[in-house]
């Protein structure tokens, strides 16, 4: 797995200006070295889901933000990062979003042969 602030560098930074900016400091110091697992897009609402770590625990909360990024940010039960919805995004950063996640499901659909 990948670390979120090595795949999404631009979104990392937003997502964690944002976070400190609402004072969850123990999100924001999360998100850096958070690991990517998969990432899906939707193309008929423009949102994409990018999901971190093994995601094993019960759901615990989710911490909405908007401003320039629009995006909900899911914690588990534990109090760690499960994933982050980006529901609005600037042109460049859906981009690369949808491109990854085309990525994902040529890497999944060959593991799955």
């Amino acid at each position: 797995m990948e670390l979120f602030a090595k795949s999404f560098p631009v979104l990392c930074d937003a997502l964690v200006a944002a976070l400190l900016k609402e004072g969850r400091v123990d999100l924001a110091n999360q998100f850096p070295s958070g690991e990517v697992g998969r990432v899906t897009f939707d193309d008929s609402i423009g949102a994409s889901y990018v999901h971190i770590g093994p995601g094993d625990m019960p759901h615990g909360e989710t911490v909405t933000l908007n401003g320039l990024l629009s995006a909900d940010v899911d914690v588990d039960a534990s109090g760690k990062l499960q994933g982050v919805e980006i529901l609005s995004a600037p042109e460049p950063l859906k981009g690369e979003l949808r491109r990854r996640a085309a990525v994902y499901q040529i890497v999944r659909a060959d593991a799955e042969r």
